[in-house]
């Protein structure tokens, strides 16, 4: 795919489908997007269905396909850990390898974003990064999170080397449409 910004402003937002699986775990199973997230590969398609299918009456989730106007899949993300109680949950988004950088991911953060405000009506959305992962840090504060804080030696790299992770969260109070 060569959308790249053309998308921007056309970019679509459904609930995920049976049928976008495949797409997702062949995107799950490429390095560029496994690196930076904390799941296991290879991501297996059976596996996959039985997630999928367990989520489906699930209310502390929603997972979302993104698309632009031709109906190709340019993003998946979500919204997990939904607390109505205290009005808060967890986002994540990964795009097409290929086309990382491209302001994608933004687009795809801002709708998820509107989506959680707007139609679940949270207070709070939060997301947690690998320390080193700039681009992610730089996507979540262009959408209006902040940094609120670092958690010392969260994970393991490839190497074994513990790393931190960032704790970034955006209020409602400053979401602008």
């Amino acid at each position: 795919m060569n959308a790249g910004t053309r998308l921007m402003g056309k970019m679509k937002i459904r609930k995920l489908i049976f049928e976008d699986l495949q797409q997702r775990v062949d995107w799950m199973n490429n390095p560029h997007v496994y690196c930076s997230m904390h799941f296991d590969v290879p991501v297996l398609i059976d596996k996959t269905i039985e997630w999928f299918n367990r989520n489906q009456q699930r209310e502390d989730r929603v997972d979302f396909t993104f698309y632009g106007d031709t109906g190709e899949i340019i993003a998946f993300g979500g919204i997990t850990s939904i607390n109505k109680k205290i009005g808060k949950g967890e986002t994540y988004i990964f795009t097409n390898p290929e086309c990382q950088c491209k302001g994608i991911g933004t687009e795809a953060m801002k709708l998820l974003c509107k989506y959680g405000f707007e139609n679940v009506g949270l207070n709070k959305l939060y997301a947690y990064t690998n320390e080193d992962n700039v681009a992610s840090i730089r996507l979540h504060q262009k959408v209006g999170y902040e940094i609120e804080g670092r958690l010392k030696q969260e994970y393991k790299d490839a190497g074994g080397k513990l790393k931190d992770r960032i704790y970034l969260g955006y209020l409602k109070q400053n979401y602008t449409k």
